[in-house]
Order: C-alpha cells, then structure tokens, then sequence
C-alpha cells in the first residue's frame, strides 16, 4: 500500500468534516485491498488553490486487482448492488460502502469517477473544494502531541481491517506510542496472557473471535492485571443499542469508526492519569 501526498499539504490546514472525509477514503481503501491479491493498492492527495480561501483537494485511489466488468461499473454506486456471489466467496468483500461514499460525497457536492479493466485493476478519483489555512509548526506539534505526555502507554489493538490497522497505528505513533497488533480476538487473547499491557483497543466484529467474545474470556483471566484491563470497544457500526451492548460486555468505553483522534487522546489521557494516580 503506498501513499503519495502533495507537498503543498505539508503546512496546510482544510476547514472540513475529517469523520466524513475518513469514512470515505477508509471504504474505498478496504474495496481497493479486499479485491487485490497481488500488485498493490495507492492513495494519492494533490491539491490545486482555488483562490487564496479556497483549495481543491484531488483524491485517487488505484488497485492492481481483479477490475470491474464495464456492465458493472455503474450498478456498483446503487444499494443493495452487491458483487457476483462467486467474487464475494473467494474474496469475502462486497462492494456495499460504496453507495454510503456517493451519498458522503454529495454533500461535498462530488462524485466518484471510475476507471477499471477486468483483471489489470480499477481507478476510483474524486475532489473537494475546502477552505483552507496555512498552519504554523508550532501549532502542527502541538496539535499532534498533546499537554500530556502518553507514550509511556502499552496499547493493544485488535483489529482486522488493513486500513484501519493503519489509521491506529499512524495515530498512535503521532503520540510516541508503537501498538501492538493482533489480527483478531483470539490473537489478541494470547497477546494479553503472553506480555503487559495498559489498554485494549477492541474492534467488535473480527472472525475467529470477535470482540464480545475475546473480552468475555478476558475478564475471566485469573491474574488481575490482565482480566481488568480497560478495553475500549471501536465499532462501525454506532447505535445506542450497540452503546448498551458494549458495556453490558464489560468493556470500559468505545469509538465510533473512523474515529476522531482528538477523542481517542482524550481517551487515552484518562488511562495515562489514572497510572500516574496509582504508582504516585
């Protein structure tokens, strides 16, 4: 997976929704690897002043992978259009974010443009006008560091998804913290009782063992120090009955993706304060 990013956006700061924006690169990104065996999978970011407010930001995202047959190419965009059933069984993806990404983008007022051939690869692009700032350095550190240091913090993430297990970890490394990762709930099980860890970032839905699962077996482990452990549940799919489920499974907290990370620090913040108030 590669990533090329316009230098122009270096000392940039857009005015937007970052939730909104996230949540369609992240579906893109995940339709971009699920049906990418071999080769690769790109984002590219460049940008374009509009004038001295306004900036045009160009997203591409390009596979390598099986393509999307031309009779396709629009039926793809529209609900409950999903992929031909032998394409899901061998690559256990859908498609089904993308309408969620046509409605996100129109907001934008954009739309997706597609470019694909069967077995070479498929191109996805679009663009948004934002308003935009310079940023000063001093800002830029302070904004990714925090008041508080927490890079003391052993974090394990439990978490499937390619492109979410790289969003964690670039967040996380923003703040001094290198998480471990764990492909699913039973890794992330065995994880636990082999090593020391201060928090559980838990993804709900993972196969093997999901995160209802691995944190029931959790609580049940006998030294202390692992069984009560604070486990924050990261979820999609968010609703007060999600919310409710969540903690009826004992975890401590929970996200919703793509999250915010200025609510994940707070999160994390917390944890850091509370060792501090132990060992003081």
């Amino acid at each position: 997976m590669y990533l090329e990013m316009d230098p122009k956006l270096k000392d940039i700061s857009v005015i937007s929704d970052p939730t909104k924006i996230t949540q369609v690169l992240s579906n893109l990104m995940n339709n971009a690897l699920s049906f990418t065996e071999k080769g690769s999978v790109s984002l590219s970011v460049s940008a374009k002043p509009i004038s001295n407010t306004t900036l045009k930001v160009y997203f591409s995202i390009q596979d390598t992978g099986i393509g999307i047959a031309m009779n396709r190419q629009e039926s793809i965009f529209e609900p409950y259009v999903q992929a031909a059933s032998n394409t899901t069984r061998h690559y256990g993806g859908t498609g089904l974010g993308l309408p969620i990404v046509k409605k996100i983008l129109a907001m934008f007022k954009s739309q997706l443009q597609l470019e694909s051939t069967p077995n070479m690869g498929t191109k996805i692009s679009f663009d948004i006008d934002l308003e935009y700032e310079v940023s000063t350095e001093s800002v830029v550190t302070d904004q990714l560091t925090g008041d508080v240091d927490i890079g003391h913090l052993r974090i394990l993430v439990a978490e499937d998804n390619e492109v979410n297990k790289l969003v964690i970890k670039k967040t996380l490394e923003q703040w001094n913290i290198v998480p471990e990762i764990a492909k699913n709930g039973a890794v992330a099980l065995k994880k636990l009782k082999q090593g020391n860890f201060d928090l559980i970032l838990m993804d709900l839905f993972m196969p093997i063992m999901d995160g209802y699962e691995a944190t029931a077996k959790i609580r049940k482990l006998k030294d202390p120090s692992k069984s009560d452990i604070p486990i924050i549940a990261l979820t999609a799919q968010f609703d007060e009955k999600v919310a409710q489920k969540v903690l009826k499974a004992t975890m401590d907290d929970y996200l919703s993706k793509p999250f915010n990370p200025d609510h994940l620090y707070e999160k994390l913040k917390m944890i850091a304060d509370s060792k501090v108030e132990i060992f003081s």
